[in-house]
C-alpha cells in the first residue's frame, strides 16, 4: 500500500508515536505533499535551534517521495472545495493530492473522514 503522510504525522513520528514506526520502515511507499514539507519547515524554523533541526528535516524528507501540487491536484481540489465548503482548505489540498495519486492519506485530523472520496488511515 502507498501512503500520503501529512505534516502532523511526520511530527508525531519524530515525537516518538510508536504506532507510526512500522509505517516509515518502507519509505519507498511513503509520499508527502510539497505543501506539507513547507509546513514542516515552518514549524522547524519557529522552534528553538532551527539550524540543527532544519537539516534533520531536510534529510528525512529526502527519503520520502515529495509530490508537487500540479494542475490535476488543483482541479481535484476545486471539485472537493465545491462539495465540502466547510472543510479546511489545507486538508482538501491533501485529499486532492491523495486522490489524484491513488494514495491512502495518513492523518490524525478527524475531518479527513468528511471527505468521502479519500481513503484515509488514522494512527
Amino acid at each position: 500500500m502507498k501512503y500520503l503522510v501529512d505534516s502532523q504525522t511526520v511530527i508525531d513520528f519524530f515525537n516518538g508515536k510508536t504506532e507510526l514506526l512500522h509505517l516509515f520502515d518502507d519509505t519507498e511507499n511513503i509520499y508527502i505533499s510539497a505543501m506539507s514539507v513547507g509546513v514542516l519547515y515552518e514549524k522547524v524554523l519557529a522552534a528553538p535551534k532551527p539550524d540543527e533541526k532544519i537539516k534533520i528535516c531536510k534529510d528525512f524528507c529526502q527519503f520520502l517521495n515529495v509530490l508537487p501540487v500540479d494542475e490535476a491536484v488543483a482541479e481535484k481540489y476545486a471539485e472537493l472545495k465545491n462539495i465540502y465548503e466547510s472543510v479546511d482548505f489545507a486538508l482538501l489540498w491533501l485529499c486532492a493530492t491523495a486522490i489524484v495519486n491513488d494514495l491512502v492519506l495518513v492523518s490524525s485530523n478527524p475531518e479527513t473522514s468528511k471527505v468521502k472520496e479519500t481513503v484515509s488511515k488514522k494512527f
